[in-house]
């Protein structure tokens, strides 16, 4: 028979609360585990938890040694929690910067790109954006847009609420875009329609970055036909950058 953990372990971890952070806690850091000199971790025992999760808010989570090789037996040796955040705190910063448009692009469909480039932080960590509701819309004189941030509902790491952030929509100045007057892309019913782009190489591509397409054209009007779910798209030949809409 192996040797008993629970012999090995000098005395329990406090008992703490800790607040979420966006990182994993590790309540055993800091000289916090005190256990038998002679032991090596990963040869004699482990640190296992009663949930593999040690990042998201959790009211109770258990720490205990495992014993490991001639080592036998689960020792607990304490437990902790994660409490929620307070919505309002000033650790948490929301960042929304100003968006400039693109070629005819209208301040409506600048919308979708405005939520996309939503920063929350808590405590300078960036957290993933899927754990909010983020809504964005038109200030009257479209030069702004304000965008509403709140915990997704099934988001319990922070208390209830709402904060809203003003941005700023820029007019499109050519600095970004550079397009031929004459130039012209157009989709309908599976085809997409290329007018006076001939020797560039065009790219079409989601708002995320993926690749969809990548040809050269040839010709002053070309027709291709290339299968686009609904959403917003970006066309790019050579300098020439546009949004356009499949619905």
């Amino acid at each position: 028979m192996g040797n008993d953990i629970h012999i090995a372990v000098l005395s329990a971890i406090e008992n703490k609360n800790y607040t979420y952070s966006g990182l994993a806690i590790n309540p055993t850091g800091d000289g916090a585990l005190n256990i038998r000199t002679d032991l090596t971790e990963g040869t004699d025992y482990r640190v296992v938890y009663s949930s593999a999760n040690l990042i998201d808010a959790n009211p109770k989570i258990t720490v205990s040694i495992q014993g490991l090789g001639t080592w036998g037996e689960t020792a607990p040796i304490g437990t902790f929690s994660i409490d929620p955040v307070d919505f309002y705190s000033d650790n948490l910063t929301i960042e929304v910067p100003a968006y400039t448009l693109l070629y005819n692009e209208d301040p409506n469909d600048a919308l979708v790109s405005i939520k996309e480039k939503v920063v929350v932080k808590l405590g300078g960590v960036a957290l993933p954006l899927e754990d909010f509701d983020i809504i964005t819309g038109l200030i009257t004189n479209r030069t702004q847009a304000t965008v509403e941030v709140k915990p997704d509902a099934g988001n319990g790491n922070f208390t209830k609420g709402t904060r809203t952030v003003i941005t700023d929509i820029k007019a499109y100045t050519g600095n970004e875009t550079i397009a031929a007057p004459v130039a012209f892309a157009s989709y309908a019913n599976g085809v997409l329609t290329l007018t006076n782009l001939d020797g560039k190489i065009v790219t079409i591509a989601s708002l995320n970055g993926k690749i969809i397409a990548r040809f050269a054209v040839s010709g002053d009007r070309v027709e291709k036909a290339i299968d686009l779910a609904q959403g917003i798209y970006i066309l790019k030949a050579g300098k020439t950058a546009t949004k356009f809409i499949v619905r």
